[in-house]
């Protein structure tokens, strides 16, 4: 039982860790990693150290077609729609476009070509 309380607070250490390395990130505008935001991309930090995020110039446009769409009253799902109808990739494409991968996978058992 100790042992499990001792990794149970080991757990929560390295998350409050985790939490505070990238507040800390995010104050000096250094990108922490993951997948990039839709409408931006990861650019090397102007100090030279690490990364930050920059607008994306090919998806910018696409991302205020959104806000304005949802300001306008369309819903979310009708958004979505016209943007898979436009053929948009979805961030996850995206991304792997910008990383020279195929797009797609495998999503609850099932193959696709590309998500929607």
């Amino acid at each position: 039982m100790e042992l499990a309380q001792v990794a149970e607070q080991e757990a929560h250490t390295l998350s409050a860790r985790l939490t505070s390395s990238h507040a800390a990130l995010r104050m000096i505008g250094r990108y922490g990693g993951g997948l990039v935001p839709f409408g931006y991309r990861k650019s090397p930090h102007p100090s030279g150290a690490g990364w930050c995020l920059t607008p994306d110039p090919d998806t910018v446009a696409i991302v205020r077609e959104i806000v304005d769409d949802v300001r306008s009253g369309l819903s979310p799902v009708a958004v979505a729609g016209r943007l898979n109808d436009a053929d948009v990739p979805v961030p996850r494409d995206r991304h792997a476009l910008l990383q020279g991968r195929p797009m797609g996978g495998r999503r609850h058992g099932r193959d696709f070509d590309k998500f929607r």
